[in-house]
């Protein structure tokens, strides 16, 4: 697969059992936990992907490979919160994600994504920053090609572990340059409630949060993903 070696995939492959690891959802040696569901292989995460998703993928500002545990969010959080960095502070999430929120502490099933995973997104075509979230949602939504995606928890989630394992977590909202990424594609949007996450710079801390549709904020971004096929 061409463009999967342009991704550089295989290479990614590797260092995300390393983070898998690190923070629990494996064994130390990148082993599948006794009565989890197995990782998928290397080919069979490559595989998951269709040629147009790749195509979509290379079109992305950080093409970032992730495999995704099926768990409940609440085992994500635990699990960022057991492997802090020095002077980090608990994660902070919002009643909203909880009330939504299933699964359980075992890994039931992966889904292997891609994200766009750039540390400080950009304006994506169809955004507009000064417009209101609700707007640039469904604008956004319509810019996407057919097989583009948004964002949701759990996928950002892991974006999150991979950036806090090489200490830089992404989306530094009040560090100067400020980014936090809208949660375009979870369960828990609704006509008055979208689901926001970041690392807040000043806390030191993940934050999964909410913020109203009629906001007008040009510090949002909204990033993009394919794949996610449920593999068991």
């Amino acid at each position: 697969m061409v463009v999967a070696e342009k991704l550089k995939l295989r290479e990614q492959y590797g260092k995300k059992l390393e983070t898998l690891a690190y923070f629990g959802f494996l064994g130390k040696n990148g082993e599948t936990k006794k009565g989890d569901a197995t990782h998928p292989s290397l080919e069979k995460a490559l595989t998951s992907f269709t040629l147009t998703e790749l195509e979509v993928a290379a079109t992305f500002q950080e093409p970032t490979l992730l495999l995704v545990p099926e768990t409940s969010f609440k085992a994500k959080v635990k699990a960022i919160d057991a492997h802090k960095n020095k002077g980090q502070a608990d994660s902070h999430v919002d009643d909203i994600f909880t009330k939504s929120d299933s699964g359980s502490d075992k890994v039931t099933g992966w889904r292997v994504v891609i994200v766009d995973g750039a540390k400080e997104m950009e304006l994506k075509e169809g955004d507009d920053k000064e417009k209101q979230f609700d707007q640039r949602i469904k604008a956004r939504k319509a810019a996407r090609k057919p097989s583009e995606k948004g964002m949701e928890r759990h996928t950002y989630a892991l974006l999150m572990m991979e950036g806090l394992r090489r200490g830089e977590p992404i989306d530094r909202y009040g560090s100067g340059k400020n980014t936090y990424t809208l949660l375009d594609d979870d369960p828990a949007l609704s006509d008055s409630d979208v689901p926001d996450a970041d690392w807040d710079a000043n806390d030191r801390r993940v934050d999964f949060g909410t913020i109203r549709p009629g906001c007008i904020r040009n510090d949002a971004r909204l990033r993009s993903s394919v794949g996610g096929r449920s593999i068991i």
